[in-house]
């Protein structure tokens, strides 16, 4: 006895815990705002069983009476629970208010498993829509009954009143013999009436389409009419006199039983449908109307039947059952949901059991729900979308689908995306749309895989336009500043920085080069940074590659004293890389969380990895343009050096070309002055050596009035060679004519000087030689094919006799051409016909 004393005070006990009070820190109107809901939805619940007992008694034929008991101690149990809610505000005795609700759960239980019981018999219920058109054909046919009831009552009332004032009249002969022969006289046209009635009643009972019977209290059958005939099979005279249990199948005897109790006590059953046995041993359903028939005295001395064959309405029944069995069969097994909406209260009237398997939610949860269930679980960004849908139905054509896309969140927490195609399924009697017919389709993995899409169309965008930068510019500090802002703006970050090592600190100290941060967050552009804890601990590990991921400093691994160093940063959550230049650590890109912490995820990490890898390709760069720059300020200092030098050479070489053409000059006139009085020959002689002199000579000078000091313009020498070369033999133009076809080519001063030489023997021989009436025209061809020069020196005069062999000649003249050609590793070829034609080549 003193332990279960001690259970009950340790249940009862409200010391050692907290008031529920101070779960709204006992604001007075939060408090308020609880007690004044809880009282008043205590006060509702209460009243719900208290409505229900009273509509039950009212109506005691309602079916499964006891599911409404059950419902109605569920509901008790809330009411007390929400009171409960009221006094663990400030009497915290919770076990009580935990054994409430308790006791809530188990009436919950009781009711859900009875109700699971009876399921199945209320879907054999008719729909309203069926029981309308069902009852409109009954409401016809028992009005024809209930008009015959009427008037076979009315006769069986007066036939009662008749019987019971000759009663009266009969105990009153004894004391009215005088007026005998007038009451028998009165009693006998009494009769007579009531025979009239009684014959006009069975002609009612008669000509029915019913099949009428009437019973003892005993079950005696005491009447049948033609349709109980026709009904059962069996003549008035098989089956007056029997009992009615002859019509009845031996399992359903004990109806029998209840109905004669129900009319011993006077009680009228209407439509009460069961089944008979005819005849020949079938069976067939019927509905029953049972009245009590009374004497005189309004004692109960039998019961009329009504019976009407309902097989036919019975087999439409179960056929529409069937057929709504298979729409909704058909409904729940559709991969999709399927519902019809109220838009005018924006409710469901009907949802098929796929709102389970997408939204978590029962057919059941979504009708009791109603509005306030439709406008919880759709998402607050997509309402205004649903509510625009409202408007649309207002002037929406018959067939006109209305597709949408909205999001609802799961019975777990989850959102989940739907498209949804919805039509007019009815309208009311003004053109108004009243339902909405529509399926949802679950498209959450398609919008999954579409933002999927579209991140990595992001990311794509971002590397591409980096990458472009990058290439576009090399300068680092620009580039740093461009792409840390985008790198913050995609990912939704605090900030992000570039963090640059300074050299020969054993990555201590550096600098922050680049930052992209929120105005409300610090700012470290340009600080530097002194950091023992970092080089000691991970410096070595970031140039190995390593890339440190942390939601939440705090619940890290790292070392106390990196931890003190971040949070003096307001850095809760930071994502960091290595930048890496020749396999030595240059810096970090570093993007931070600074109030919350962060989930990082991979994509985030592998798009990082690539945009660092084009940072360290732009470092690269850098550095490689910087170290270009100082090579080519070099080489600028170097090539202005070589300019001047270049600049003296060519002063010295030119003056050494003016002064060889001098030295030229000078052999040339002291040739002339030696030999002026020595003898024809020898002066004929002279003039060649002065000529071929005067050829070497005018080179030099062309070099030396030329910028190009390595190679001569053969085309303008060529005019000038030849002027001078007629001139010295006397030849005016118009004599004999030199035709040039000279391309505009420069030859080498080591090949140009051979090569005029070689030119001014074939010209002088053609000159002294060709022309005997000095008439005639020499042509001279020089051009440049792929890599070798071709000259052609062509005269039309009297030619070279073909007794002459020009390589084995002793003229001076053609040996030093031969000569010459062997110095410039050439080819000579002579043609015979039409006048002289030397051909020479050789290479460039």
């Amino acid at each position: 006895m003193a332990i279960t004393a001690f259970t009950l005070g340790d249940f009862l006990q409200a010391n050692g815990y907290m008031p529920h009070g101070h779960c709204y820190l006992w604001q007075t109107p939060l408090v308020w705002l609880h007690v004044t809901a809880d009282f008043f939805t205590a006060i509702a619940y209460y009243s719900i069983p208290v409505i229900l007992l009273y509509f039950l008694r009212k109506r005691q034929d309602i079916p499964f009476p006891n599911i409404i008991f059950l419902f109605g101690a569920f509901i008790l149990c809330c009411g007390t629970s929400h009171f409960f809610d009221i006094v663990t505000l400030w009497y915290p005795i919770y076990w009580v208010s935990g054994a409430i609700k308790a006791s809530m759960a188990i009436a919950s239980v009781i009711t859900v498993s009875e109700l699971i019981k009876i399921v199945p018999n209320a879907l054999n219920l008719k729909s309203p829509t069926e029981l309308a058109s069902l009852n409109l054909a009954l409401n016809q046919e028992i009005k024809e009954r209930q008009t015959a009831e009427i008037a076979l009552q009315e006769l069986n009332n007066h036939l009662e009143k008749r019987v019971e004032d000759r009663t009266t009249q009969l105990a009153k002969i004894n004391q009215q013999l005088e007026r005998e022969i007038q009451d028998k006289t009165q009693a006998k046209e009494a009769l007579e009436k009531n025979k009239d009635q009684l014959a006009q009643l069975a002609a009612i009972v008669e000509s029915s389409q019913d099949a009428i019977i009437s019973k003892t209290l005993d079950g005696i059958i005491t009447s049948w009419n033609e349709s109980a005939e026709r009904l059962f099979g069996y003549t008035a005279e098989e089956m007056i006199g029997t009992h009615i249990t002859k019509l009845i199948p031996e399992g359903l005897i004990i109806e029998e039983d209840l109905i004669s109790e129900c009319i011993r006590q006077g009680q009228r059953i209407n439509t009460y449908e069961t089944q008979r046995q005819r005849k020949d041993g079938s069976k067939i359903d019927v509905a029953l109307t049972i009245s009590p028939i009374r004497d005189e005295h309004r004692n109960v001395v039998g019961a009329s039947k009504i019976a009407r064959d309902i097989t036919a309405r019975l087999e439409v029944e179960n056929a529409l059952r069937e057929s709504q069995h298979f729409i909704e069969k058909l409904a729940n097994y559709s991969p999709q949901i399927l519902y019809i909406l109220d838009p005018i209260a924006w409710k469901n009237i009907y949802v098929n059991y796929q709102s389970l398997e997408i939204l978590g939610y029962t057919p059941e949860e979504f009708k009791n729900g109603g509005t306030e269930l439709l406008l919880d679980i759709i998402h607050g960004d997509d309402l205004s979308t649903l509510y625009e849908n409202q408007n649309f139905w207002q002037t929406a054509q018959e067939g006109q689908i209305l597709t949408t896309e909205y999001r609802m969140r799961h019975k777990n927490g989850s959102w989940r995306w739907l498209r949804s195609r919805e039509v007019v399924f009815a309208r009311d009697d003004y053109g108004q749309v009243t339902k909405v017919l529509g399926t949802a389709q679950d498209i959450s993995d398609s919008k999954k895989q579409e933002q999927k899409l579209y991140e990595q169309g992001r990311r794509e965008l971002l590397l591409r336009q980096i990458t472009q930068r990058i290439r576009q510019s090399l300068d680092l500090p620009t580039i740093f500043e461009t792409v840390v802002q985008e790198i913050r703006q995609f990912l939704g970050a605090d900030r992000v920085v570039i963090f640059q090592f300074a050299s020969a600190t054993n990555f201590a100290i550096g600098d922050i080069v680049a930052e992209s941060v929120l105005p409300s967050f610090q700012s470290l552009l340009n600080q530097t940074i002194e950091e023992t804890c970092f080089s000691s601990n991970y410096a070595h590990k970031y140039q190995q590659g390593r890339i440190q991921a942390i939601e939440d400093i705090y619940q890290s691994t790292l070392r106390p004293c990196h931890i003190d160093f971040l949070a003096g940063l307001q850095v809760r959550a930071n994502l960091v890389l290595p930048l890496v230049n020749d396999a030595v650590l240059w810096g970090l890109l570093c993007i931070h969380q600074c109030d919350q912490t962060r989930l990082w995820e991979p994509t985030e990490i592998d798009l990082l990895k690539q945009i660092t890898n084009q940072f360290e390709i732009a470092i690269q760069q850098a550095i490689l343009y910087e170290q270009a720059q100082q090579e080519l300020a070099s080489k600028n200092h170097l090539f202005v050096q070589l300019t001047n030098e270049l600049q003296q050479k060519k002063v010295l070489l030119k003056e050494i070309h003016h002064r060889v053409k001098n030295n030229l000059q000078i052999m040339s006139s002291l040739l002339y002055l030696q030999f002026s009085k020595a003898s024809p020959m020898v002066q004929k002689l002279s003039e060649e050596y002065q000529n071929r002199i005067q050829s070497m000579a005018l080179i030099h000078e062309q070099l030396y009035r030329s910028e190009d000091l390595a190679n001569i313009d053969f085309n303008e020498y060529l005019k000038n060679l030849t002027h001078n070369i007629c001139q010295s033999y006397g030849f005016h133009q118009g004599d004999i004519s030199i035709k040039l076809l000279v391309e505009q080519v420069k030859v080498p001063l080591e090949q140009s000087i051979p090569l005029g030489l070689i030119i001014q023997e074939l010209v002088s021989n053609a000159l002294k030689h060709a022309f005997p009436t000095a008439v005639g025209e020499i042509s001279i061809q020089f051009t440049s094919v792929e890599n070798h020069y071709s000259l052609q020196v062509q005269d039309n005069g009297v030619g070279v006799s073909k007794e002459i062999d020009l390589e084995n000649t002793d003229s001076l003249g053609m040996q030093l051409i031969y000569s010459l050609t062997e110095q410039l590793q050439g080819e000579l070829h002579y043609q015979y016909a039409d006048g002289a034609k030397f051909a020479l080549q050789f290479s460039i």
